[in-house]
């Protein structure tokens, strides 16, 4: 009996002088059962005030335990420096892991962040592949994307090919020309 009493008092008392409240409690509670619930709160403002850094915090928790959305979240986060630094290479990892999996919205700015080359390294062959990639989900303006990109992809590879063929040439050359007769005048 006096143990019902004192764990009764320990449940109702102690938290009281915790300074814990109710609704962090029951925002603990949300926290084991889904962070991106109460990533959501923090970054809408729901049942809280509005904390874009809290929201980046608890995206990024749900998106490091696989969550599609928050990895999503977390990229544009990362990109529009929304309660964390602008960070774009962190931005392009996260839209990649995102694309892998299949999501458009991912794709499609990735694909946008290879092609033109203001926040990362311009990649046609990677905007390339990520728009082929949305274009297969029927993305119209992905469709749009490649019939643009086909001629300066040609255009590249051509350059490629002459610059690789313009080494093998020289390679050739080199192997042609006998030790002792270049030096010799």
């Amino acid at each position: 009996m006096k143990f019902k009493i004192f764990t009764v008092f320990c449940c109702l008392i102690l938290p009281a002088c915790s300074g814990v409240t109710t609704g962090e409690l029951s925002a603990q509670q949300r926290i084991v059962e889904d962070p991106l619930v109460l990533a959501e709160d923090y970054f809408y403002g729901r049942h809280t005030v509005q904390s874009y850094p809290l929201a980046f915090k608890w995206y990024l928790k749900a998106a490091s335990q696989g969550n599609l959305n928050a990895q999503l979240k977390v990229a544009q986060l990362f990109y529009e420096g929304l309660g964390t630094e602008k960070d774009f290479d962190s931005a392009e990892q996260w839209f990649q892991l995102a694309a892998e999996q299949d999501n458009l919205e991912a794709q499609k700015t990735i694909a946008k962040m290879y092609y033109d080359g203001e926040t990362v390294s311009k990649n046609l062959y990677l905007a390339h592949h990520w728009y082929k990639q949305a274009a297969f989900q029927g993305d119209y303006e992905a469709i749009r994307a490649l019939k643009e990109m086909i001629p300066l992809l040609e255009t590249l590879r051509k350059k490629e090919q002459k610059a690789k063929n313009r080494k093998y040439f020289k390679n050739f050359l080199k192997t042609l020309v006998m030790p002792g007769v270049v030096n010799r005048q």
